[in-house]
């Protein structure tokens, strides 16, 4: 907690306060109103630290949708009227969002294979009765060994860190994960503070979203064995975690292959005023409207004026 950047609201109302600690993101409160009374005397306070996450992200987003709909229309070109014999790996995520992709194609669930390493996320799944084999494992321990039937759609969206995945498409296709004709999505992480990964992008350019798009797919799809690339779309995510995504239709074939590639940047579009903004985004706009009043601020970003007077506050302090 001591390294993290910290930053303080208390309320006038109540005889609490909150900390939003920016690394971890997560409002640490201190309540200071834990009593007990006694038959002679009130007793001292006390005083007790909970630690509060925020709500859980959705992955149900505009952007999200739209690599959905890429992946579907990829499958759709390929495989046409034989997708309900496809065999599908896939991490269905505790929203279970894409497997209606597959659904709406004709895939049979039988077929499809779903990967949840999350112990409370795979049960949530379990009761739904989601129909397809559901698995409680990473994808790093399921690709270890040699795959029992070759998949034709292989779409692993969120794995992690660049740096403990980039070489998992050679994996797969060493293992016998990948079919003759093969529709892969890879989403990954580029954060570069994380040792594995500066070690893997050291000396690469990543400066814009393009080329690190492209750095992406070149470290992805290098030293592929017997395979070739038809199309693949480099798919960049506006955040700060450096998202990159890789969908591609990749045939074992030793021939020439000019790779068809495009890039798209996806976004989000911002919450309206009246909604509760993200705190990062809030800050951002505390930074570019400096002189607006505490109110005004207050009113924007969702936040009561006491909260909004300690956040332009902490943003003046040069954090």
């Amino acid at each position: 907690m001591s390294k993290c950047k910290m930053f303080t609201c208390h309320d006038e109302r109540s005889p609490s306060s909150k900390t939003w600690c920016v690394a971890h993101e997560l409002w640490y409160v201190k309540l200071c109103r834990e009593t007990k009374r006694s038959q002679t005397k009130r007793a001292p306070v006390k005083y007790k630290e909970i630690r509060i996450k925020k709500e859980k992200k959705s992955y149900n987003t505009l952007a999200k949708a739209k690599v959905r709909s890429l992946i579907g229309t990829l499958v759709a070109k390929h495989f046409g009227e034989v997708a309900h014999q496809l065999r599908i790996l896939f991490l269905p995520g505790e929203e279970n969002l894409e497997t209606q992709t597959y659904y709406d194609l004709g895939a049979c669930p039988k077929n499809m294979v779903g990967l949840e390493r999350e112990t409370k996320e795979f049960e949530s799944l379990q009761a739904k009765r989601v129909g397809y084999h559901l698995l409680n494992t990473d994808v790093l321990e399921f690709t270890q060994h040699m795959a029992e039937q070759p998949f034709q759609v292989i779409s692993l969206d969120l794995m992690g860190e660049l740096g403990t995945y980039h070489d998992l498409l050679q994996k797969l296709v060493a293992n016998g994960f990948v079919a003759d004709n093969c529709v892969v999505y890879l989403n990954l992480q580029g954060a570069s503070r994380r040792p594995e990964t500066i070690a893997v992008l050291n000396g690469l350019d990543v400066s814009t979203v393009e080329k690190r798009a492209k750095v992406f797919h070149d470290l992805l799809t290098k030293n592929l064995t017997g395979f070739k690339i038809q199309t693949s779309f480099q798919l960049a995510y506006d955040d700060s975690n450096l998202m990159v995504g890789l969908l591609m239709f990749m045939k074992r074939t030793e021939d020439a292959v000019t790779e068809e590639t495009t890039f798209l940047e996806l976004s989000d579009p911002e919450p309206a005023s009246e909604d509760r903004m993200p705190e990062a985004q809030a800050y951002d706009f505390i930074r570019r409207n400096r002189g607006l009043s505490s109110y005004t601020v207050a009113k924007t970003i969702g936040r009561r004026p006491a909260s909004a007077r300690a956040m332009m506050a902490w943003v003046s302090r040069g954090y």
